[in-house]
């Protein structure tokens, strides 16, 4: 599911080949830590709350009613809620500077569309990580 997520982030913001790796690398890292964490996180939770099951239970029959219920059209992601909120408060260029993830312009440090792919791999890391948890 995560490599699906990720080809379709890499489409959206046209990364290039070289630069993927990269991503791919940290968007590893950052799934295994979070999974873990979330997984031990809700297990100490589940413990001393069994009732918290309830609404495990309720969000994963809504994710799956919610995925029956798509069109197999092709995903815009420019409507896609974690891709607006990288864009709304992280400041950057429309421009790759090779694989780095922040370029300077006319002073200022921006951020490259590398590292908002990054970004939107990563929260999209921790909606996966949630169903972790049941």
């Amino acid at each position: 599911d995560n490599l699906f997520v990720f080809s379709l982030i890499f489409d959206y913001f046209k990364t290039p080949i070289f630069a993927q790796g990269r991503v791919l690398a940290w968007g590893l890292f950052a799934a295994v830590v979070l999974r873990a964490t979330f997984i031990l996180a809700g297990l100490a939770v589940v413990e001393r709350f069994k009732i918290v099951l309830l609404p495990c239970a309720v969000l994963l029959l809504y994710s799956a009613y919610g995925i029956l219920q798509e069109d197999d059209d092709d995903e815009d992601l420019s409507d896609n809620a974690i891709v607006k909120l990288v864009n709304r408060y992280l400041p950057s260029t429309d421009k790759y500077d090779s694989d780095r993830f922040f370029t300077s312009v006319d002073g200022a440090l921006l951020a490259t569309p590398l590292l908002v792919a990054l970004v939107c791999i990563e929260l999209s890391d921790v909606v996966f990580a949630v169903d972790s948890v049941p």
